[in-house]
């Protein structure tokens, strides 16, 4: 593999050749993104989950959304969104996954951490709640020979989980990547973040001047990558990633956004110009958007668009930042910019956040992620000359 300092050099191109996203929004790339575009939110006020005492704000798929298929009945929550995203993406990848020439790389944070509530009882193995255990019963499901890769790096999972199918593929064995980020809701998780006070009483709104915090969500996403461009239309590929530290905090960034500002300029760098939009982490927590408005201002975009998803689904974790670049493909493809759901009034440094729906060539895209711990990653996407 060939490497620059903290980042991925393809040697050739690596393409996204299917996608797929199942949300509270839709079972599908293409109905979320006519969800998205209908200005639909996810986020919805569930009571009586959990024995939480209130009320609380988040984007969670219902049963009735999750079908029941006698092959998932050994299935975990987890594991069952995880299968049917892959299922739907090498559906229309028509690839076949048991081919010794494809891997599967998983990102997720939890995981089945749900197994943990003593007051969930289930009948699974305790070492279920392993997420190699979790990343082996998903591919030995799809009859895959290879030992699949877990990438857990806190909220960067999903677009670490890219550059990591991006390095395999840089393999000669290797001719597909499956490319998986899911994460479900639980008590673990929501009571971790209500600990942190990072939950919102309201709908968040990233970037906005009243922001109060974020919504968690939960999502599957899957990416299928190939070294062979697409025989028609012009293809989608991911041409350069790099993460960074900035080793600032445990839970916090940095307020000078260092880590993100340093890898934005790689990316830069191996761009050569300047992106037509940059698709955003957005969580609408008070230091994490500032931080990232600060950084891109360093970093000279400033004036370029930014978009950002979480006000639709909320945020997903391991999912995110896959779903961020499966959407952010799909605004390529469709040559149009989706409004940051929930921004009225810019609440950070200068940014210019995408408010409105709008129609524009779109050739380029830096995909962004921060998460806990001071990691930072960026991914390139460029649309290719059919």
């Amino acid at each position: 593999m060939a490497k620059s300092a903290g980042g991925i050099f393809v040697n050739h191109p690596v393409y996204c050749l299917a996608d797929a996203l199942i949300s509270p929004l839709g079972s599908t790339t293409a109905d979320n993104w006519s969800a998205m575009e209908a200005g639909r939110c996810a986020i919805e006020e569930h009571e009586g989950i959990w024995g939480f005492p209130s009320p609380f704000l988040g984007g969670r798929i219902s049963d009735a959304q999750l079908p029941q298929r006698e092959a998932w009945a050994s299935l975990t929550r987890f594991e069952r969104l995880s299968v049917w995203a892959a299922e739907t993406a090498l559906a229309e990848s028509g690839i076949n996954p048991s081919d010794p020439q494809v891997v599967f790389v998983i990102a997720t944070t939890k995981g089945n951490i749900d197994l943990i509530d003593p007051e969930q009882p289930h009948h699974y193995a305790k070492e279920r709640v392993f997420l190699w255990k979790s990343a082996q019963i998903i591919s030995e499901y799809f009859n895959n020979p290879n030992r699949p890769i877990v990438v857990s790096q806190a909220c960067i999972s999903g677009v670490s989980a890219l550059l990591t199918g991006m390095g395999v593929l840089q393999q000669p064995e290797y001719k597909y990547a499956v490319v998986l980020g899911a994460d479900v809701l639980s008590r673990f998780t929501f009571s971790g973040f209500h600990c942190l006070q990072a939950l919102a009483p309201e709908r968040c709104r990233p970037f906005d001047a009243k922001r109060q915090g974020l919504n968690l969500g939960e999502a599957a996403a899957c990416m299928v990558l190939t070294k062979t461009p697409p025989s028609s239309g012009a293809p989608i590929a991911l041409t350069y990633g790099t993460t960074t530290n900035d080793a600032c905090h445990l839970s916090a960034p940095s307020r000078t956004g260092e880590g993100l500002y340093r890898a934005l300029m790689k990316a830069l760098e191996r761009l050569g110009h300047l992106p037509d939009f940059v698709n955003l982490h957005g969580t609408a927590t008070l230091f994490n958007d500032q931080m990232e408005s600060v950084a891109l201002g360093r970093a000279g975009l400033s004036q370029v668009p930014v978009t950002a998803f979480k006000g639709y689904f909320g945020h997903t974790l391991g999912a995110a930042g896959l779903l961020d670049a499966v959407m952010s493909v799909r605004c390529m493809q469709e040559e149009v910019l989706l409004p940051v759901m929930g921004f009225e009034t810019l609440g950070t440094e200068p940014l210019c956040v995408q408010y409105r729906i709008e129609k524009r060539e779109l050739h380029s895209c830096l995909k962004t992620a921060s998460g806990f711990g001071g990691c930072n990653a960026v991914l390139v996407m460029e649309k290719m000359a059919s």
